[in-house]
């Protein structure tokens, strides 16, 4: 599949790890067993005056049970909750260009050697997301654009490698007009700017519940996903393993716990992570086009230590 990018490749490596640790497997199936739960045409909830208003989004494999069909634009609290037993989940968001319907976008997933060229040729903006392992919860909040977007999982599957769109995770999103009166965005603790190729974030924290407000200052798309990493283990060692220069021996030194996902030049996002003391990781999975290497690989990875 030629969407198996460096990006897609190294997610699956991860992927693998994780579910060889022991965690309870879904079935091999393409789906969770059963038919999703009808999402209907929920609207992003009603907030009181001034508040931020909120829309969930509950994922499984390989399918989103639980999410909007239409929500109004403007700023908005995507709570995203992943109730798979076994893989990552997240909640990309991709607004496409005006020209494209979300049935022309659909339609790329037929072909199982569409590439990611492909894909993003047909998006406008790549607006972010929450993402967190099995069982997690993340959120993150993002100014939404009016237009049709597609809410999308690109993280594969640990049983074969291929991305999670590709089995069905993947549906249209209408954002209609925002209101003309906003609430104000959320008090932030940190700002972390993405440039190519690195993070200007804080090397260090304190413990606790932290607003991180994430702007893709650089000229690719970039992401900040984050990794709690087990002790003694470094970001350094967490990337010699996804490039394969160290085996891994054992259970995965490492679990993904939150995201600001993909995001074009110009776009931001917030999210609140509660971090125990200990030390993580920043990463970037996003390919170079020219270099057809992941960002992470070119620089883009940070420790951060919380204590």
């Amino acid at each position: 599949m030629n969407l198996r990018t460096p990006r897609m490749l190294l997610f699956a490596v991860l992927a693998v790890v994780i579910f060889a640790t022991g965690a309870v497997a879904c079935s091999d199936d393409d789906d969770n067993g059963g038919d999703p739960t009808p999402s209907g045409a929920t609207s992003t909830a009603e907030a009181p005056s001034g508040e931020i208003p909120s829309v969930a989004i509950v994922a499984n494999d390989y399918l989103f049970v639980d999410a909007p069909e239409s929500i109004a634009g403007g700023l908005t609290r995507i709570d995203f909750k992943n109730e798979s037993v076994a893989e990552d989940h997240q909640a990309q968001l991709l607004r496409l260009n005006e020209d494209v319907s979300y049935s022309d976008f659909d339609a790329l997933f037929d072909n199982p050697e569409t590439t990611e060229a492909e894909i993003f040729a047909l998006v406008a903006t790549a607006a972010g997301g929450p993402g967190t392992s099995p069982g997690g919860e993340n959120d993150n909040v993002i100014d939404l654009e009016e237009g049709t977007y597609a809410l999308i999982c690109f993280i594969p599957s640990p049983t074969d490698g291929i991305p999670h769109a590709f089995k069905g995770m993947r549906q249209e999103l209408q954002v209609t007009a925002a209101p003309d009166e906003q609430p104000e965005a959320p008090e932030v603790d940190v700002s972390v700017s993405l440039a190519d190729f690195e993070f200007d974030a804080p090397e260090t924290l304190a413990a606790g519940e932290t607003t991180f407000e994430v702007t893709n200052n650089g000229t690719q798309a970039h992401e900040m996903a984050v990794f709690s990493l087990d002790e003694g283990i470094t970001t350094e060692d967490v990337v010699a393993i996804l490039t394969e220069e160290v085996e891994l021996q054992g259970p995965p030194p490492f679990a993904f716990t939150g995201q600001v996902a993909v995001m074009t030049p110009g776009e931001s996002g917030i999210t609140t992570l509660d971090l125990e003391a200990g030390t993580f990781a920043l990463l970037c999975f996003v390919t170079d086009p020219e270099t057809e290497t992941p960002h992470f690989a070119l620089g883009m990875a940070q420790d951060l230590v919380v204590e």
